[in-house]
Order: C-alpha cells, then sequence, then structure tokens
C-alpha cells in the first residue's frame, strides 16, 4: 500500500494492511466463486457487415441510385442461463423451519403439463419444504435459468448530397427472428406440505415471462460536415 493511500485509510478510520492481515480482498478465491454462479458458462457473440451485391452494374441510373450500395449488418448473441440463486421456502411455519427447500428429486424429470400464460421449466415435486427444526439442504445455485439465442439485424444505406449533406435509410431488426426467449422461473415453495411443493396455486418452477419479441425501427439519418 502506498503512502498516500496508507495515510487516506487512517485519516478515514480505516485499518491499514498492515493492521489487517488475516483480512481477505473482496477479489479472493471465494468471493469470485459466488461472482462466477451469477454469470452465464458460456456466452458468444458475433458481429458481421456486408454490402449487397446487387444492381451494380445496372444500366438505369435511377435504379442504381436507389437500389445499389446497401448494408446488411447483424449482431448474432448466445449465451447459457444464469442461475437460479436458490428454491426459497416462503412459508417457515412461524419460524420454525429454514428458509430453503429440500431437493428430494430430479428438477428436469416428469414435468407437469403447461397452463394458459405458464410453462414448467422444472418440476416443483423435486423439492420438498423442510420439517419443522431444519434449515433445507437444497445447494445455491441447484439450476439454472433459460438461455438467450438472438439475432438482431440492420439493413441500411448512405447517399452523398450537395453541399456536404449525407443521408442514411436504415432498419433495424431486433431479435430479427422473432425466438421466443424465456425468463426466469419462480423459485418460491410456499405450501406447508412437506411431501412436495407440487401442489395446486404453487408457482414454483413455472416461468410466466418473456423478453421482448420482434422489434422493428426505421430511421433516417441526415449528417453535414
Amino acid at each position: 500500500m502506498s503512502s498516500r493511500a496508507a495515510l487516506s485509510s487512517a485519516a478515514m478510520g480505516w485499518p491499514t494492511k498492515a493492521e489487517k492481515p488475516g483480512c481477505r480482498h473482496a477479489s479472493s478465491l471465494a468471493t469470485r466463486r459466488w461472482e462466477i454462479a451469477w454469470r452465464s458458462r458460456r456466452r458468444a457473440r458475433r458481429c458481421s457487415r456486408n454490402k449487397l451485391p446487387f444492381f451494380r452494374n445496372a444500366a438505369n441510373g435511377l435504379l442504381k441510385a436507389a437500389l445499389q450500395g446497401w448494408q446488411v449488418a447483424g449482431i448474432a448473441t448466445f449465451w447459457s442461463g444464469v442461475p437460479v440463486p436458490q428454491i426459497l421456502n416462503a412459508n417457515t411455519n412461524g419460524g420454525q423451519r429454514g428458509s430453503r427447500a429440500n431437493q428430494v428429486g430430479d428438477p428436469f424429470a416428469s414435468l407437469p403439463a403447461d397452463g394458459p400464460g405458464y410453462v414448467y421449466y422444472f418440476s416443483p415435486a423435486a423439492f420438498a419444504p423442510p420439517e419443522d427444526g431444519q434449515y433445507g439442504d437444497s445447494g445455491r445455485a441447484p439450476l439454472r435459468g433459460p438461455g438467450v439465442n438472438q439475432w438482431d439485424l440492420t439493413l441500411s444505406k448512405s447517399w452523398s448530397l450537395p453541399r456536404n449533406l449525407r443521408l442514411q435509410l436504415r432498419a433495424d431488426f431486433i431479435n430479427a427472428l422473432n425466438h421466443t426467449q424465456l425468463g426466469m422461473p419462480a423459485a418460491v415453495c410456499s405450501t406447508l406440505d412437506t411431501t412436495s411443493c407440487l401442489v395446486s396455486g404453487d408457482s414454483l418452477g413455472r416461468i410466466t415471462t418473456t423478453r421482448n419479441p420482434r422489434e422493428i425501427r426505421l430511421g433516417v439519418h441526415v449528417s453535414w460536415n
């Protein structure tokens, strides 16, 4: 630690590094493991820009000016899902039970039937509230949510105009293929029944939200020197 940093720490009443040899920095291995648990394990993004080869040799000057020189650009984004932090037990029976559910089976086996406005991402029957006097044994980040598969495209063309003006027409297509991107599943079990979280009215395991569908933006951009 530099003398300035040490003086600043002392002036603020904070212990210096020499005064706290047993303390671990926030970037310690344990903290990094916690941070990594919140991230996607796999991420990929690819970008491309190409000029369309059409009407380069068109005999009609007006047709060539209007349709030649269009560009298409795209960004393809893929990532695996982020973790579901915990499967929580919302009903602690007056504080007699822990706030974590027990895991009693495979979350992805025998999914219940989907219903209007929701789909099941994992089975609530794989979890159950703990007995009185128990904390619950499901671990931190026991499973990961849905991933993302999104393609964004832009179609544009620019023209040079008199007086150093430049005109651009463009159309942006966000989520151009209109893939359904599911939100995160509900992760709270609210029943008192200690045999299973699969009970009527409980939303554990359900996904009721999605990311935005296809979005189209049209624009005109005028620039000058």
